[in-house]
């Protein structure tokens, strides 16, 4: 099964916080597993795709670029065996570097979002099992005549799928 992290703010409000959601390719939640809360199950063979969005009036002209996107992940269960990783088993956190081409849509000239999908989707590797996510994103946002101001997140997958 292919999954959407989608990861979005607001460019014009840094008080707001990230949106973060994971859902699967027919838009309902991935499989969750309900005994330890906050933990998503993967199987062998999924993919998880990732796609960072800002929004912000028109008139601001707002772009973004990702400087960084780090994913950690811990196995839940009775044997969370030797794997430290969904993504790689030599690695707790998967860095996304790659990323797609700003696409942007103009809601009624009055906002714009931008949409920067990540070039590749992690490739689910180890054999399936519950996993919690977390992780930081750092981004540059530049608007017209204004010097680039940094921004950084940090989420928790679990705590967004209300555990």
């Amino acid at each position: 099964m292919h999954y959407l992290l989608s990861l979005s703010f607001d460019a014009e409000n840094p008080g707001k916080p990230l949106g973060v959601a994971l859902s699967g390719e027919v838009g309902g939640p991935p499989r969750q597993h309900e005994a330890g809360g906050g933990a998503w199950s993967f199987q062998h063979g999924d993919a998880l795709a990732i796609a960072v969005s800002a929004s912000a009036p028109v008139a601001a002209n707002a772009q973004m670029k990702i400087s960084s996107l780090v994913l950690a992940a811990t196995r839940r269960g009775k044997k969370p065996g030797k794997r430290l990783s969904p993504f790689n088993k030599f690695d707790a956190c998967a860095v996304v570097r790659e990323w797609g081409l700003p696409q942007m849509i103009n809601l009624r000239d009055i906002e714009t979002v931008t949409t920067i999908p990540a070039l590749h989707p992690l490739k689910i590797t180890a054999k399936n099992g519950q996993w919690t996510l977390a992780g930081s994103l750092s981004i540059l946002i530049a608007q017209q005549n204004a010097k680039a101001r940094p921004r950084s997140y940090a989420f928790d997958l679990g705590i967004a799928a209300g555990a």
